[in-house]
């Protein structure tokens, strides 16, 4: 049964502290979205690896971070 256990993997997420306010914005994104800190990850973690199948090699452009 898929969702009938009880393990679960975890994972550490470091953040530097000039980017601090992505913390907020992912508490209130996920709240925004009904769904807890950890399903808010997955879905996104879902969502870029989809778009990453949907995409040839030459269409994808790496991931930019803002500074």
């Amino acid at each position: 049964n898929r969702w009938g256990t009880d393990e679960t993997f975890k994972k550490c997420v470091s953040i530097p502290e000039h980017e601090e306010g992505l913390i907020e914005d992912w508490k209130r994104n996920a709240k925004t979205d009904y769904l807890n800190e950890s399903q808010y990850v997955r879905r996104l973690i879902r969502e870029d690896t989809a778009r990453r199948k949907t995409n040839t090699v030459e269409e994808m452009q790496p991931l930019r971070y803002s500074q």
